[in-house]
């Protein structure tokens, strides 16, 4: 297993040794346990929007800033998430019973085709795409996100 995203031996340096000449897709190398332990898709597509980075971006193209900007935006999703009680999506409950409401806060995920939070609109924007890779959904601002 790879480090847990919210402790301290994950740092933009373990980050860009693990993409380090790796030619798959960033997003993908995220989801991958050996990685970073924990990271699901819905959390990637978020952190990933928030950096300012593509899904499909080639791993080992990712800049030591470009790593920085991520591992802090993981956490910021994470926690977030954690403060929120975590995505309650069709049957999921917290184990209390409770529903959790981050679900809310998403700024990507499952929001193709509407706009996308940062930008002005159309003619700038066309609003949030979904793409599939490796057989997962992907949510992204081709304005912000570049590849």
């Amino acid at each position: 297993m790879g480090p847990e995203p919210l402790e301290p031996q994950f740092t933009a340096a373990t980050l860009l040794a693990a993409c380090a000449d790796r030619k798959a897709p960033l997003k993908s190398m995220l989801l991958d346990q050996k990685i970073v332990a924990g990271l699901g898709n819905i959390y990637v597509a978020e952190a990933l929007y928030r950096a300012d980075l593509h899904p499909a971006l080639p791993a080992a193209s990712l800049t030591r800033p470009a790593a920085g900007k991520l591992v802090r935006a993981i956490r910021a999703v994470l926690n977030e998430a954690v403060e929120a009680g975590g995505s309650s999506l069709r049957d999921y409950v917290r184990p209390e019973g409770d529903m959790g409401y981050f679900q809310h806060a998403w700024r990507v995920y499952g929001r193709a085709g509407e706009p996308c939070p940062r930008c002005p609109g159309p003619p700038a924007c066309a609003g949030v795409e979904r793409m599939t890779q490796s057989g997962r959904s992907s949510f992204f601002c081709p304005r912000h996100q570049k590849s």
